[in-house]
């Protein structure tokens, strides 16, 4: 993957902490083989947060099949974990 272009959108900061939504335009080949790929985008909710006096960044994504010929994105059957890091 060379470059991932998303539109942010819903950028709130209440004080407490920092919140956005992510949409990937286009889409990017993720691999799923040796040598093979799926074109897919991911749509996610992301925060950044003190937990217990640590920072956390939580990213929560929604994975999204794409046609690469018309650019059509269905939900995908394939679950995507979130991720989720603490400062230690």
């Amino acid at each position: 993957m060379e470059a991932v272009v998303c539109g942010i959108f819903d950028v709130i900061f209440n004080g407490k902490e920092l919140s956005w939504r992510e949409n990937q335009l286009l889409y990017r080949d993720n691999p799923i083989e040796e040598d093979k790929y799926k074109p897919v985008a991911f749509d996610s909710k992301v925060r950044i947060y003190l937990n217990e006096g640590k920072v956390v960044y939580e990213y929560l994504p929604t994975l999204w099949d794409v046609n690469p010929r018309t650019l059509e994105k269905r939900l995908s059957k394939d679950d995507y974990p979130p991720y989720i890091s603490k400062e230690v």
